[in-house]
């Protein structure tokens, strides 16, 4: 079940994986380093969470200069079925 949270700090985009999978791929980086000097961390979620739980990590994360990525599983958040 999606729930939407107050402060998001991930650009959302989607990545169509077959026909009728689409993944909802997320990403939050520091917009004061250039791209090619930020080191990601990818967060990988529980069957029933989504990506968007872990906004509160992925903030923190950010505000130490680290770019945060990762993709909800199929049914789960922003991702279609």
């Amino acid at each position: 079940m999606y729930r939407p949270f107050p402060t998001n700090i991930f650009d959302i985009t989607y990545l169509e994986v077959k026909k009728g999978v689409t993944l909802a791929k997320y990403l939050a980086r520091p917009k004061d380093k250039p791209e090619e000097t930020i080191d990601y961390v990818g967060i990988l979620h529980g069957t029933d969470d989504y990506v968007e739980v872990y906004s509160g990590i992925a903030q923190y994360l950010v505000e130490q200069g680290f770019g945060v990525f990762g993709y909800d599983r199929r049914g789960r958040g922003h991702s279609v079925d």
